[in-house]
């Protein structure tokens, strides 16, 4: 019984708020600290008592009930009465020492922090807001680098005070790029980097739908031409330019990027389809309805391409067309047959089609089929991970000739064909067809919910 008691009054001393009635300051036992500490720092605590005193530190940690403090340190005194020991400042601490039945004033560290962040690009002109967090009470300096000054110049161009929730905001105008970082009570932010001019991406971009593909807001072009324009030197880039007609590719390994197309993209010169590529561009007209293919035809790569104003999203009419990440949504006028992407080979070979990742939207129009490949002549076939909504069938895929074909994966919005999701005219054996359903969407082209799987049907 007199050892369970003895175990039961140690306890009570590690965990007592006032375990004795100890003399205030001034009785020889004293104890100091810093008032403030930068988080995760090494706080030292140093005090005085008679030589060779035994010494306990107890510390009440922000968050624990108001009375609660623990024993944590035990310490002998040298032979001058002195002490020291150290924590590490992952909280606001309050402190004090007891010996042989004296006790210190209590101390209190409080730990200082300061957080920032802001936005990586933004529109040029409109305001930028940086927040961040810090010590309350405390003041944030904010320290602004402007494009086109020397590398290592920082002005400050912000004082904030911090509130009792610890929490701060400015905000500034972005007529250019600026690199900036925030500081209080000595410690320092990373620098952060805000472009103007060009948004990024949306934060979760994959699929092609509106945000993810097309010509970003905010990037610059330069007008080419007048009306529509022919690329007749080969290794031509085109970055950051608008044509107000159609685009014309007659030369090879022609690059478009960061642009602006109000007509229609083609390569076909007298049966030649040049090479070219296509990134990170807008397609066809903001208001009307153009009867053609966006995109076309042959021996061309599309990435992160939006297409609009068009009956038809893009054309397959030669070997070589890889379309990606790309998003089209489909008009109709009298006598259109609107397709997501169509084969159309009537000299010959159409051989080598990957289309991945896309979106195609014809719901509200007369569509034919979003995934139209019945041409006799097109093989080694790869349709995957596309979102399609709308058409009389949603996805025809006619296998006449070469390897089996790919159709994986592919969803399919539940309701906006005519007469069926798909159609393989009697072809499934010919198709590796898996993992394709029939699924709902959100307003932003987001999978709801998946209604059911969609077999190959024949």
């Amino acid at each position: 019984m007199l050892k369970r008691l003895s175990v039961m009054v140690v306890l009570f001393l590690a965990v007592s708020a006032f375990p004795f009635s100890y003399a205030e300051a001034g009785s020889g036992l004293t104890i100091f600290g810093p008032s403030l500490a930068s988080r995760n720092s090494t706080v030292t605590i140093t005090g005085h008592v008679g030589a060779r005193r035994p010494v306990q530190i107890w510390f009440h940690r922000k968050g624990q009930p108001p009375t609660y403090y623990s024993a944590q340190r035990r310490l002998t005194a040298d032979s001058s009465g002195n002490y020291r020991t150290t924590y590490k400042a992952d909280a606001d601490y309050r402190y004090y020492a007891t010996s042989d039945g004296l006790r210190s004033q209590t101390r209190l560290t409080r730990v200082t922090y300061v957080t920032a962040s802001g936005p990586s690009s933004v529109r040029k002109g409109s305001t930028v807001v940086i927040r961040g967090l810090a010590t309350p009470g405390s003041t944030v300096d904010v320290y602004f680098h402007r494009k086109g000054e020397a590398r290592t110049h920082y002005t400050v161009r912000r004082h904030i005070r911090v509130g009792a929730a610890g929490k701060w905001a400015t905000s500034y105008v972005a007529d250019t790029d600026y690199r900036y970082y925030a500081r209080s009570n000595g410690q320092a932010t990373r620098s952060i980097l805000t472009r103007s001019g060009v948004l990024a991406r949306p934060v979760g971009c994959g699929r092609g739908k509106p945000g993810c593909a097309g010509l970003r807001a905010g990037t610059p072009l330069r007008l080419l031409g007048s009306g529509s324009y022919t690329v007749t030197q080969p290794g031509t880039v085109l970055d950051g330019i608008h044509v107000t007609g159609d685009l014309l590719i007659a030369a090879n390994n022609i690059t478009i990027k960061n642009s602006e197309i109000d007509g229609t993209l083609s390569n076909d010169v007298n049966g030649t389809p040049y090479t070219y590529t296509v990134t990170d561009t807008t397609i066809g007209p903001a208001t009307g309805c153009i009867t053609a293919p966006g995109v076309g035809e042959a021996n061309y790569t599309a990435t992160r391409v939006l297409i609009r104003g068009h009956d038809d999203g893009f054309r397959m009419s030669g070997n070589n067309v890889t379309v990606k990440d790309s998003y089209a949504k489909l008009c109709a006028n009298a006598g259109s047959h609107s397709d997501g992407i169509q084969s159309y080979c009537p000299t010959g070979s159409c051989t080598g089609l990957t289309f991945d990742h896309n979106t195609i939207d014809a719901r509200g129009i007369d569509a034919t089929f979003m995934i139209n490949l019945n041409d006799p002549n097109v093989s080694d076939v790869t349709i995957s991970n596309n979102l399609l909504a709308g058409g009389a069938y949603t996805i025809v895929t006619e296998w006449r000739t070469g390897p089996d074909w790919t159709i994986n994966n592919n969803q399919i919005v539940n309701g906006t064909w005519a007469y069926g999701p798909a159609s393989a005219e009697g072809n499934c054996s010919h198709q590796d067809w898996t993992g394709n359903t029939i699924v709902t969407i959100g307003p932003q082209y987001d999978t709801t919910a998946t209604i059911k799987p969609l077999p190959c049907i024949q």
